[in-house]
């Protein structure tokens, strides 16, 4: 129909359209057709028309050619041969067109599609080339560039495409150096190139790789697309099915080891045959199912993004853990529900699958159930826990205060830190007795519960209950400076506390409305107690560089308390 009409344009001899000249944007329109019907040959035809009509091709004109070699498995469309491509690429350079980010993208993913990928790496040279004498260029005719690296428009889809032309080929090791050498080339994978080396690694067995990307996606805020996250559901699931498979045979070999060691009396060959000296073992890899999953979920809770240097993969794994948890506001409701929906759903595929959760995985399912706020949800999570023998550990308890903070229930977040607090441990019989030490974000996720609940009160009718939480704050800030054992405050470091930027800005909100309110009431001595406290607090070096702070309450608190 496109050639038709194309005809119709050149000959007039037709119904629909009149005698037209046609411009550079109609043919380029009709090559996108014929990329799309992968038909090679119209597409070639198209091009000598344009340049017997006089018409100079453009980058989009020559991207479009490329995009369509070798996308039928037909010789005669360059199915298993690129030279066309890089012909293409050729002509271009000869034609002076320069060609972008999105040309050696699809140059890449013919060499891809041709299963070359050898090609594909010359073929994302040429384009550093290409970069690198541009950029020699701009700065010789300026004499200054910008600090922030010169790009190609559209570069990160060819290092995706040469990223996942290696991937295909499986040359793994080469896909995680490319990965890794993009941000020395002033590019950041985006969701697509993550997508693409987490499917390739997990088909070829490379568990911990996977687990690299996915941790590199949580610390960069990358969420994962619908396409990866259905990829990596369904990866995982062979993974338990093989994981499950190994097992069972690891069981029948013991116990066949273990008859043959009843037919001898020593008791040596007994204890030999439940050991690893006949070459059984019951770890498989530290690399299992459950942290893909575990990951996943991660991924999906998606962090503050940050700058990072750090690399995946075996030459490097340094990607941090601790990171800013980026908490969602009143208008993000309705994402926060359907995130907390996915992350349910991957723990539903991953227990039907045969995987069995541990105490990282439930902690996920916490951080999720923290997101949204939901108390019931958690005590669910936290009561299968504690029905596997499992024992939560600091983060499972914090992740349970931070749900009910959001939830704005100081109280039930206090019920949980008393339930922490008196626990001991699951009933397993084997198991050491387990006591909780709160940590100092622990501690900081429940001062944030008396903030938040504070805030949902009516200033003028609920002001008592409003102090009341700020006296809460404040007496157990002084209670853990001075040991005291109420609400095991005597467990706290006090020193770390005090290095601690978002708590003790929290605890300076609380001392400076306690301030006020004293002011208000006329008692002088405990406001000057309160004064004292927060010219304590605002001396700390944790909090020199604190002013920034964007929260406003922060800012006025942190002002006030200043002028003291």
């Amino acid at each position: 129909k496109a050639e038709d009409l194309l005809c119709q344009m050149l000959t007039g001899n037709g119904d629909d359209v009149p005698a037209t000249t046609p411009n550079l944007v109609t043919y380029n329109t009709f090559l996108d057709a014929c990329h799309k019907a992968q038909d090679l040959n119209k597409a070639l035809e198209a091009k000598e028309l344009l340049l017997q009509n006089g018409i100079t091709p453009d980058a989009r004109t020559y991207t479009t050619l490329i995009a369509t070699v070798a996308r039928k498995n037909d010789n005669r469309y360059g199915a298993k041969d690129p030279t066309l491509a890089f012909s293409l690429l050729r002509e271009m350079h000869d034609k002076h067109v320069r060609p972008n980010g999105k040309t050696y993208c699809a140059l890449i993913d013919v060499c891809g599609r041709c299963k070359r990928s050898d090609l594909a790496i010359n073929g994302l040279l040429i384009m550093l080339r290409q970069k690198q004498k541009e950029e020699a260029e701009l700065k010789s005719g300026t004499q200054q560039l910008e600090e922030q690296q010169y790009s190609l428009s559209n570069e990160v889809g060819a290092w995706t495409a040469a990223i996942d032309a290696c991937g295909k080929a499986g040359r793994i090791e080469t896909a995680l150096k490319l990965f890794n050498s993009m941000a020395n080339f002033g590019v950041e994978p985006n969701t697509i190139t993550c997508g693409c080396l987490t499917d390739c690694s997990l088909r070829n067995g490379k568990v911990s790789d996977t687990l690299d990307v996915l941790q590199y996606m949580e610390y960069q805020g990358i969420a994962p697309s619908e396409f990866m996250y259905t990829s990596l559901m369904t990866s995982a699931g062979k993974l338990v099915e093989l994981e499950n498979k190994k097992m069972w045979q690891y069981e029948r070999r013991l116990r066949e080891q273990k008859t043959k060691a009843t037919t001898t009396i020593d008791e040596q060959d007994m204890k030999r045959a439940n050991s690893t000296e006949i070459g059984l073992t019951t770890n498989y890899g530290e690399d299992k199912a459950i942290k893909v999953y575990t990951e996943l979920m991660k991924s999906l809770m998606r962090g503050t993004p940050r700058r990072t240097t750090a690399h995946v993969g075996s030459s490097s794994k340094e990607v941090p853990q601790k990171h800013t948890t980026k908490w969602i506001s009143k208008g993000d409701e309705e994402e926060s529900t359907t995130l907390l929906f996915k992350v349910f759903l991957i723990y539903q595929e991953m227990t039907a699958a045969g995987a069995k959760p541990d105490i990282a995985c439930y902690n996920a399912l916490l951080r999720a159930c923290a997101r949204a706020g939901d108390i019931n949800r958690a005590q669910d999570v936290m009561d299968q826990i504690r029905s596997n023998d499992l024992d939560p550990n600091d983060r499972s308890w914090r992740e349970m205060i931070r749900t009910a903070g959001k939830a704005r229930r100081s109280d039930v977040a206090e019920s949980i830190w008393e339930s922490a607090l008196d626990y001991r441990g699951s009933n397993d019989e084997h198991k050491q007795p387990v006591r909780w030490k709160p940590s100092v974000e622990s501690f900081g996720a429940l001062v944030s519960a008396y903030i938040r609940h504070a805030a949902s009160f009516d200033p003028q009718k609920d002001k008592l209950q409003r102090l009341r939480m700020y006296e809460k704050v404040v007496s157990m800030y002084e209670d853990i400076l001075e040991g005291n054992e109420k609400m095991g405050a005597d467990l706290i470091d006090g020193n770390k506390l005090h290095e601690n930027k978002r708590t003790m800005l929290l605890v300076l909100r609380a001392v400076v409305l306690l301030e006020n309110a004293f002011y208000s009431t006329g008692d002088l001595e405990k406001q000057a107690l309160m004064r004292d406290t927060g010219k304590s607090i605002v001396s700390l070096e944790c909090l020199y560089e604190g002013f920034m702070s964007r929260d406003r309450a922060t800012q006025k608190a942190l002002k006030i308390a200043s002028s003291w």
